[in-house]
């Protein structure tokens, strides 16, 4: 299976944000790839984010991707630590 797979830029964007603990930039990528939808990303997402594999529509799995990264930055944030 040696199947070229070229890392999309909005894909490598979000890990950036990700490492960087940048909710607002990471909630873009995800709406940008949901309009485009890039079910691939998102996948890579759900991945990044130890989520499991979501088998519904772009549109879902960025729903589905939000309200995780909403969760995280209200128990992320400075005020709880």
């Amino acid at each position: 299976m040696n199947e070229s797979y070229e890392i999309d830029p909005e894909l490598l964007s979000f890990l950036e944000a990700k490492e960087a603990e940048d909710y607002n930039r990471m909630l873009t990528v995800v709406a940008r790839l949901s309009r485009a939808g890039k079910e691939r990303e998102l996948d890579g997402i759900c991945t990044a984010l130890d989520m499991p594999a979501l088998s519904d529509t772009a549109e879902k799995k960025a729903s589905a991707i939000t309200d995780q990264l909403l969760l995280q930055q209200k128990f992320d944030g400075g005020r709880l630590r």
